[in-house]
């Protein structure tokens, strides 16, 4: 039996061009659903599943010396792989019945392109006998002219 997996998100792409001054706040009102994962139709082959953010805060810090801007998204606090731009992300977790083939299909994608923002890198998480966060840009992500990640809906390889 496969089981085929449909997800329709709403996915942010951000050009890394330049600062913005100010923090900034963006709201959705139009979504497919409550913020986060929705169940639109559950079958015994297929789950199709909607992913709706309600708004998220662009916020300016300093890293480095240089200012950059984090995203924050309700219920969102992980980094990002160091070095990467970070980005919020979330995950779920759906059982899928043994010896099944899992298929990832988009949809539809709603996108808006934020222009002239320039993103903070993820930190190397510290020791716990370290105080002080280490902020790396990974030049080779961030000197492409490439939406990052260029895959952001992936099923696990070992699932």
């Amino acid at each position: 039996m496969k089981t085929k997996f449909s997800l329709v998100g709403i996915i942010f792409l951000f050009l890394f061009v330049s600062l913005n001054s100010s923090a900034q706040t963006y709201k959705y009102t139009v979504n497919w659903g409550q913020n986060g994962f929705n169940i639109v139709d559950s079958k015994a082959s297929e789950l199709e599943i909607v992913y709706s953010v309600e708004g998220f805060l662009l916020v300016e810090n300093d890293f480095n010396g240089e200012k950059k801007r984090n995203i924050s998204l309700e219920g969102m606090f992980l980094f990002n792989d160091a070095g990467m731009p970070d980005l919020p992300a979330n995950s779920g977790i759906i059982a899928i019945p043994t010896g099944s083939h899992p298929i990832l299909e988009v949809l539809d994608v709603k996108y808006e392109t934020i222009k002239d923002v320039d993103i903070a890198p993820a930190p190397i998480i510290p020791f716990d006998t370290e105080e002080i966060m280490v902020y790396e840009k990974n030049n080779k992500v961030y000197t492409r002219n490439e939406f990052y990640p260029a895959n952001p809906i992936q099923i696990p390889e070992n699932f």
